[in-house]
Formats: C-alpha cells, structure tokens, sequence
C-alpha cells in the first residue's frame, strides 16, 4: 500500500517514513535508503531530518549524531535537540560532549531537571559521589524529583549514612511540603529494602501522624 502511494507521489514523506520504519522493525540493510534520498533532495527540511535522526538512533548512533548536529546548527537553543544530542553522547560514551550540551541546558534554564539528573547519572558513574549528590539535589518539582530523592537515599544508605539519610528527607519535606506524603513513603521503603526495619517503622509512623487519612 504505502509502495502504491509512492509510486503516485516519490516525495510523500509520511509514506517514505512509515516504510523506513516498517523496514527498520523487519530488520531490512537499506531499511534507511529512502528517506536518506529524501533528506538529501529537501536539505532544508528540518522536519524530515528529525524524523531520519530519530530513525537512525535505531541503526547508527553516530550518523545521527551528526544529523542532530546538524539541526541544533540551525536552531541552536532548541532543548529537545540538546537534550538528544546530551543522550546520545553519553550512550556512544563521548561524556565531556554530553556535559558540554547538558550544561548548556542549565545555561539556558531549559529542561533544567533532566540535565541535573542525567550530569548526576554521569557523576556516579565517573564514582563522583559528591557531585552526583549536588546535582540530584538541585532536582525540583517535576517527574525526576522523586527519582533523584530515591538515588540521594540510596547513595547514603549504601555508605550507612543513616544521619544523613534522614537529614535530607526532612529537609526535602520542608522544601516540597505538598509531596510530603510521598517522601515519608519513600523514605520509609528504602530504609525497609536496606534491611532498617524498625527506622523504616519508625518513619511510616511520623507519616502517618502527619497524614493519618492516608
């Protein structure tokens, strides 16, 4: 079907990106040749090419690189594609190229909780504790904070930190008050999957004084 349409009209880009993609699933070698045609007769095309990069992170991370690159030339405070040139960076492991877009993020104040929490990925994973740590904590409102807590938790339980541990969580508490129910939780149930039951115990029952409707 999408041939038949094709064969009407060559440059229907919508037809050439579902059979690129279908082609792709199916494992086919020139999976991509079409719309890499595509892209090279409609270079000013930014749409298409979004759609190749994307493509291509499926096939060749450092093709799509480059075409990332090249979109984020053209509209360089773009934050979904410095946030995509930050991740696939890190996944072909240029780091000091994925800080470099990250911290452009935070420069920008664009995207300012994922930059913080992917730096503090890279930070654990260069074994910089302290900087993971600063970074998780700058992490505010939004989906990231409650994995960033869970891994500031984790990090101080894994160093038996208990102090600390319980330091951060009444002061993360004091800071998002409207997410207090699940901090206690939260708090609560990293202690009890380190094996501090009765801590764990202890923090559910401060929960719940606090929210005994919950």
């Amino acid at each position: 079907l999408l041939q038949r349409i094709l064969n009407l009209n060559p440059n229907h880009h919508k037809s050439i990106l579902l059979k690129s993609s279908i082609q792709l699933d199916e494992g086919s070698p020139n999976a991509l040749a079409e719309i890499r045609k595509a892209v090279k007769l409609n270079p000013k095309d930014s749409k298409l090419r979004l759609e190749y990069a994307k493509l291509l992170t499926r096939k060749d991370l450092a093709e799509s690189r480059r075409q990332f690159e090249i979109l984020s030339a053209e509209s360089p405070k773009n934050s979904e594609l410095l946030l995509s040139l930050a991740l696939i960076n890190q996944e072909i492991g240029d780091i000091s190229a994925a800080k470099a877009y990250l911290q452009k993020l935070l420069t920008q104040q664009q995207k300012v909780n994922q930059a913080r929490t992917l730096l503090a990925r890279i930070s654990e994973i260069e074994n910089d504790v302290q900087k993971a740590l600063i970074h998780y904590s700058l992490v505010e409102d939004g989906p990231e904070f409650l994995f960033a807590n869970t891994r500031i938790g984790e990090i101080f339980l894994n160093a038996n930190q208990l102090a600390d541990f319980s330091n951060h969580f009444n002061r993360a508490r004091s800071r998002q008050t409207h997410l207090g129910e699940e901090l206690f939780l939260l708090e609560a149930n990293l202690l009890s999957k380190d094996g501090f039951s009765i801590e764990s115990l202890s923090v559910f029952s401060r929960g719940i004084a606090l929210y005994p409707n919950s």
